[in-house]
């Protein structure tokens, strides 16, 4: 297909899930119906914006704070598109022309990361998902890997990213969205930061044919946590979007099906679009099937007041609430005895188990009760509950999301018993719209992700988390079989840490394990060996853990710190620190505080 040939818009009728039947029937018959030509932007904006009938449907309700309110601005389908019209040209203005250029989006969820999405996109180019959490090693690293020839961001973050800039050859240039560049000190850089704002963009064109891309080309670049060694990046085709709205409509009861009119609805959660959750759960979805999205630009941390304020106000019918905002809002359930929510149809949740306690009284407090599912970088949304088809079992995953074959296997590929743990894998078809294409410029480590069963005949990818399957088919998660630390919704690493700190001039050895936590599901913990020169204190863990969030990432940092002697840190023979057993350190110093 030429790109000066109309683009075929998919039928929004294909992989629909239809309550016809059982979960049995619906899971077996389903396939997905994936076209040869796929691009997320054009699905997301055009598809809307080119219909008369559609084009001043609302897309964004845009809302931000200010010293003394909150101010909110609603953007339609048409004004989307001539804003991602005027940003593609931007873009070939400064050089960015070429099919499959990866492109940075370092910018908190908002209209101006939305038109950044949508328009890279829409450009044919690959967009390299950055968090604002990140400091500036950790955006080194992954604008360095990716070779990205660009990043858009605005006057919160370019800090950040000037830092590095000498450390990265590849980037071309540095787009900022704001009213002007006087705040910023970038006198050494002026030849690679563009300034975008709603005066500079009246000077280009409203006008741009988009490029046409086929399902299977890529579209996204997210980084892993970084489990066993640096973070990989996932690439993402095209199709990705078909492969999780299925998943989206699987744990939101059957939505669109459930709901009279879309645009009578409103989708919102807290996710940061800069992570998968945010990105596929929410935002992309969200714009597909047309309801309205609501992008709160907050400024300061998590506030549950804030955030069901704005869910009664908006009218927000559908979220995503990850396991943390759930346990936020619980902690101050005391203050927020007003604050019942009647006007929800469904939510679903994802990142670490909920339990119990947590799923009732989220019934009580949204009236709605929870779907929980699991996901992963290189593949969303692998099982999953769908209260209208089956009744959850708390504390379970659920069941498989149609269109993906999951097992628990063993170290052989051979499937495991009921009710004994395995690895939870997913069939690698190398066609499933919900799976990755492979990890960047990393072959290799594709092909160790994977397990060979001889039972199918075929692959399967290694999720790296344990689990079983019980004799009615829902799966239950049991934990991971690497290191990953599950704080807030967040798959953290160790080694990207302890990369971090050992960079630090007073530390002489690190290891990093996730502990329990009642509010984060899990915090990062840091077993430090000091130079010999240096005496452990308060201060000296203030600075370590400022260092590592401005050098890492806010989400990364150690909120215990443990100084230990040389001796006491656990090695194996090969020189490999034993996290396992620092773990088991740290339960029982736990255990022992408790009976005192």
């Amino acid at each position: 297909m030429e790109n000066n040939k109309p683009y075929k818009f998919i039928d929004r009728n294909l992989n629909i899930i239809k309550k016809s039947g059982s979960y049995e029937n619906i899971y077996k018959s389903f396939k997905y119906e994936i076209p040869e030509y796929f691009n997320i932007g054009l699905e997301v904006c055009d598809y809307y914006a080119n219909d008369p009938n559609k084009m001043n449907n609302i897309a964004i309700k845009h809302i931000y704070d200010t010293d003394d309110k909150q101010i909110l601005k609603e953007y339609t389908f048409k004004e989307i598109k001539i804003k991602s019209n005027q940003l593609a040209n931007k873009f070939k203005e400064i050089g960015l022309n070429k099919k499959g250029e990866v492109v940075g989006v370092f910018l908190t969820q908002g209209i101006e990361c939305a038109l950044s999405h949508i328009t890279i996109l829409r450009s044919g180019f690959i967009g390299l998902l950055l968090s604002v959490l990140f400091g500036p090693e950790a955006l080194e690293y992954r604008i360095s890997s990716s070779s990205a020839s660009c990043v858009i961001t605005d006057l919160d973050n370019i800090h950040k990213l000037l830092k590095v800039v000498p450390n990265l050859p590849s980037l071309k240039k540095i787009i900022v969205f704001g009213d002007n560049l006087n705040s910023i000190n970038y006198s050494k850089h002026k030849n690679i930061v563009e300034l975008w704002n709603e005066n500079i963009c009246n000077n280009y064109s409203k006008e741009f044919e988009p490029i046409i891309t086929k399902s299977n080309e890529p579209a996204y670049l997210i980084y892993t946590s970084g489990t066993t060694g640096l973070p990989k990046g996932c690439l993402h085709a095209h199709r990705v979007l078909i492969g999780n709205n299925v998943g989206l409509q699987f744990t939101l009861n059957l939505f669109p099906q459930n709901t009279v009119s879309v645009t009578e609805n409103c989708y919102y959660s807290p996710a940061d679009w800069a992570w998968i959750g945010g990105l596929l759960v929410v935002f992309l979805p969200s714009l597909y099937f047309g309801v309205p999205l609501l992008a709160y630009k907050s400024k300061g941390p998590f506030d549950a007041k804030k955030l069901l304020t704005l869910v009664k106000t908006h009218n927000v019918t559908m979220s995503f609430l990850p396991p943390s905002a759930l346990k936020m809002i619980k902690f101050q359930k005391d203050q927020l005895k007003d604050h019942k929510i009647n006007n929800m149809l469904a939510i679903n949740s994802g990142g670490e188990s909920l339990g119990e306690n947590l799923l009732v009284w989220s019934k009580d407090q949204f009236g709605v009760e929870v779907a929980e599912f699991i996901g992963q970088s290189e593949g969303n949304f692998i099982t999953g509950n769908c209260l209208d088809l089956f009744p959850p079992k708390n504390g379970s995953m659920g069941k498989p999301i149609p269109g993906s074959n999951v097992r628990i296997l063993n170290d052989n590929g051979e499937r495991v018993p009921h009710d004994e743990v395995g690895y939870l894998c997913i069939e690698f078809t190398g066609d499933n719209a919900n799976q990755f294409l492979g990890y960047w410029n990393d072959p290799s480590s594709t092909e160790k992700r994977m397990i060979f069963s001889k039972e199918s005949g075929t692959k399967w990818i290694k999720t790296g988390d344990l689990a079983k399957e019980d004799s009615d088919g829902y799966f239950w998660y049991i934990g991971r079989d690497d290191d990953v630390i599950n704080s807030s919704g967040y798959r953290i690493g160790p080694n990207e840490i302890e990369g971090c700190l050992l960079k630090h001039p007073l530390i002489l050895n690190v290891a990093v394990i996730g502990i329990p936590d009642e509010i984060r599901g899990e915090v990062v913990k840091a077993y430090i060996v000091l130079n010999q020169s240096v005496t452990p204190s308060q201060e000296i863990k203030k600075e370590i853990q400022n260092y590592v969030k401005t050098q890492l990432s806010a989400h990364q940092y150690p909120r215990e710190i443990e100084f230990i002697n040389p001796n006491e840190m656990p090695i194996t023979t090969t020189g490999k620190i034993m996290r396992n057993s620092l773990r088991q350190l740290h339960k029982m110093k736990s255990n022992n505080k408790s009976k005192i």
